[in-house]
């Protein structure tokens, strides 16, 4: 009768219609003829060169699989350690803060717009100084009052702005990391947005911390205050040595200094 066979898959049953039955076919299907046999030793009868060849083949069939991978590969694959979640967890959730300035240096310059400041509540650490600024270069230098008569005195005589100076306050200022900086802010006779909001924004922060952010569409500094009542940490440096460290180097005291020299087109 023939069969009709439905299976998805190829079909593996053997078609071969023969029905020859062999009396003489071996159907002993116990487990121990379905064993894969070892390959046997070599013959002790061979000799030398044949020994040889048998015995490495021998040696070869019968490696293990870790044996067999090392001869391949080099080193056999170690397991891949596991980790539980609870075994990776920092011990401690407490941040570690990381100064952006290098030991030792003091900054000067208006806060960046991502950092909160503390400003000092001292008012003989809001000290005016005289200034030139080399904006091709960004640095200002400090003038001391003597070149700064010496300097309007040329300027009169020459009937012409030939040096111009600028009034600045040096603010003691220090990050939420400890950084202390010195924050200029211009005196101007005259309203100024700028200046006037700069000026309200580091009175604000001798109470509460600020971020200090551009507001170009406005024309004006604009200020956020952190909710923390954290105190800020000053440094042990004073305000004088502070400003001194952070002008050195940058202290006009003579005409004959390089700087004026170089505003004045001299060799």
């Amino acid at each position: 009768m023939n069969v009709t066979n439905n299976s998805p898959f190829e079909d593996d049953t053997d078609t071969d219609t023969d029905t020859d039955t062999d009396t003489d076919t071996d159907t002993d299907t116990s487990t121990e003829t379905m064993k894969p046999k070892p390959t046997p030793a070599p013959d002790e009868d061979l000799n030398s060169d044949q020994e040889t060849a048998a015995a490495e083949n021998y040696e070869s069939q019968n490696k293990t699989a870790d044996e067999l991978m090392k001869e391949h590969v080099g080193e056999v694959p170690k397991a891949e350690k596991k980790f539980s979640l609870a075994s990776l967890k920092s011990k401690s959730e407490e941040a570690v803060p990381k100064s952006n300035t290098k030991p030792g240096t003091i900054a000067v310059g208006k806060p960046n717009d991502d950092t909160f400041v503390r400003t000092s509540a001292n008012s003989d650490e809001w000290a005016a100084f005289d200034f030139i600024e080399l904006k091709t270069e960004k640095k200002l230098y400090l003038l001391t009052p003597d070149v700064v008569e010496e300097i309007n005195s040329l300027n009169e005589d020459r009937a012409q702005v030939m040096i111009k100076t600028m009034k600045k306050r040096l603010i003691y200022s220090v990050t939420r990391l400890g950084d202390p900086f010195l924050w200029p802010i211009t005196i101007l006779d005259g309203d100024n947005d700028w200046i006037d909001s700069a000026n309200s924004c580091a009175e604000a922060a001798k109470e509460e911390w600020v971020r200090v952010v551009s507001n170009t569409n406005a024309g004006r500094y604009d200020y956020l205050a952190s909710p923390s009542t954290t105190e800020p940490k000053w440094p042990a440096m004073t305000y004088e040595a502070a400003v001194l460290k952070a002008f050195s180097g940058k202290v006009i005291d003579s005409m004959g200094h390089d700087v004026i020299k170089q505003l004045l087109g001299e060799d």
